[in-house]
């Protein structure tokens, strides 16, 4: 099983890749393309080695300390934030056909539809603060507390029967209302003389599963051949959309037609 114990910021690390790919569709019978994510894309945010044994009062069978606990939600915290960071900066950055980059734009002003691991990052600290005032959790007590945490993104599995590899599976999916945001003034299509006004109508679904835990070197994440992937589906509409072009001596107009609208 491959892991990932340290991610270095700003040097890629050719089994860091857990973002498979954004799926993009336009239109009302949507067509869709998937952009394969670059190797690194996932860049570790090195976690705190409180979990390690060594001087450290073990736990009993099926359990985990506080020690650990609090080593899970810094390593989840920090590894989510990186995920969260890198597709805003590196796959929202593109240059999408009709957006342009506004989904970027729309993603640093903090809009939900565009924060699902920012959101699922913040319900799983709250999840883990909830055990507190004991030496140590059994793991029922760890999958109730995360499971009521995640209500509306999904379950987790908990199984700490290796007491020298404390492992977290989750399975996580969301949809989100359509986002409203502005049509590219030249749709992102650059040379064609293009001139819009209108918004597009943007739906997101998410499906986000790993794998993680806790072994003698610390937090990780697992990067091993289905442990974890992590998928956004995007379908845009244009509702009151019109356009018009010019192509070499030719102009044209483009009007999204209220009865069968796009």
């Amino acid at each position: 099983m491959k892991k990932l114990h340290h991610l270095l910021k700003n040097a890629p690390h050719p089994s860091a890749s857990i973002l498979t790919g954004a799926v993009l569709g336009i239109g009302a019978a949507a067509w869709f393309f998937v952009r394969p994510m670059p190797p690194g894309v996932v860049r570790l945010v090195r976690a705190p080695v409180a979990a390690q044994r060594g001087g450290q009062v073990a736990a009993a069978a099926d359990a985990i300390t506080q020690a650990q606990v609090n080593t899970l939600k810094s390593g989840l915290g920090q590894t989510l934030s990186g995920i969260q960071s890198n597709l805003v900066s590196q796959v929202l950055a593109d240059t999408l056909p009709v957006l342009g980059n506004n989904l970027q734009a729309a993603a640093l002003s903090g809009v939900p539809q565009l924060q699902y691991l920012t959101a699922m990052k913040n319900a799983i600290a709250g999840g883990l603060d909830t055990l507190t005032g004991s030496a140590e959790y059994p793991s029922a007590q760890v999958k109730s507390a995360l499971d009521s945490a995640l209500a509306g993104f999904g379950s987790v599995n908990v199984n700490f029967s290796n007491l020298d590899d404390l492992k977290l599976t989750f399975t996580t999916a969301k949809n989100f209302a359509a986002l409203s945001t502005a049509v590219a003034g030249n749709l992102g299509l650059p040379g064609l003389n293009l001139s819009t006004s209108g918004n597009a109508q943007t739906t997101f679904n998410y499906t986000f599963n790993f794998t993680t835990g806790i072994d003698a070197a610390g937090f990780y994440l697992g990067t091993g051949a289905g442990q974890s992937n992590f998928q956004m589906a995007a379908v845009t509409t244009l509702p009151g959309f019109n356009s018009t072009a010019t192509l070499s001596l030719l102009r044209f107009m483009a009007t999204n037609n209220a009865a069968t609208p796009t």
